[in-house]
């Protein structure tokens, strides 16, 4: 339950560390900000958005398309120190994460590489990377950052968009992954990108390719689980449904899904990696 009740937490709490990035240009986020820099030291302050078109951590809005368009990069931060007047700009580069506590909530915000990958998630399509920020919702050999659109008008959950910006926990290169709502068809599909993670192991590669058929063992072990782990999060449901607001209840079921993926397969490749 702990690793659920921290994803319904993330999720209610989301709509709060979201507020900063649709304020007004030139106005400071809400709460005080702590910059940890590449190479160890810290910066207490404040932090702002730098103009209308490269609004800090815009990567969180609603924008459904936000990670075709270029001004979801975050190329530098305006910051300045608590006993300062005035903002300097940081490059992203320059800072590992951010710290943001406001009213008591504490969320970090980490610097992202991200690559994007072709249809088949087997080759990587940019040249240089998108750096952004976001804050991580799994934490393992996998480390996962989730951004889910949903759709509130015709067609409803059909035409939801599941984006996930997923590396390897001791490595800066990030892979996007845009997923469809689960579905017939989709679950061969979305395991066969998992491929890009580890290319030269075999031993990873023959297992995905057997967990990718739905009549293997390897699936229906996977498959077992992941019911098991949609039960107990139905239940939490039941019993907090009162907290969710909106479409919450399809953003959590996307979260449990497509987290619970990540967490299983990540243990794999570290098990095939040893």
């Amino acid at each position: 339950m702990r690793k659920i009740y921290i994803a319904i937490v993330s999720i209610l709490s989301i709509n709060v560390y979201s507020q900063f990035i649709h304020v007004n240009p030139n106005k400071e986020v809400p709460g005080s900000a702590l910059l940890v820099m590449n190479d160890g030291s810290t910066r207490n302050g404040f932090v702002k958005n730098n103009k209308a078109d490269y609004m800090f951590l815009r990567i969180l809005s609603q924008d459904t398309k936000a990670f075709s368009h270029a001004n979801v990069e975050v190329d530098e931060i305006l910051f300045k120190s608590e006993d300062e007047e005035n903002y300097q700009s940081i490059p992203a580069t320059s800072i590992k994460h951010i710290i943001i506590t406001n009213d008591d909530e504490v969320s970090r915000y980490d610097r992202l590489h991200v690559y994007r990958l072709n249809s088949f998630a087997t080759k990587v399509i940019d040249k240089k990377p998108s750096i952004m920020f976001q804050t991580p919702n799994l934490e393992d050999y996998f480390v996962a950052y989730s951004n889910i659109y949903i759709n509130t008008g015709r067609g409803g959950g059909a035409y939801d968009v599941i984006n996930y910006f997923v590396r390897l926990k001791d490595s800066e290169i990030t892979y996007h992954f845009r997923f469809s709502p689960p579905g017939i068809g989709t679950e061969k599909y979305n395991i066969g990108r998992f491929k890009i993670f580890a290319p030269n192991n075999k031993n990873y590669q023959d297992y995905i390719a057997l967990l990718g058929k739905k009549s293997s063992e390897e699936r229906k072990e996977f498959t077992k689980l992941l019911n098991e782990k949609i039960e107990e999060a139905e239940g939490y449901y039941k019993q907090n449904k009162d907290n969710f607001k909106g479409t919450d209840k399809r953003v959590f079921a996307y979260r449990v899904k497509f987290d619970f993926m990540f967490d299983y397969i990540g243990k794999k490749l570290k098990e095939f990696s040893n």
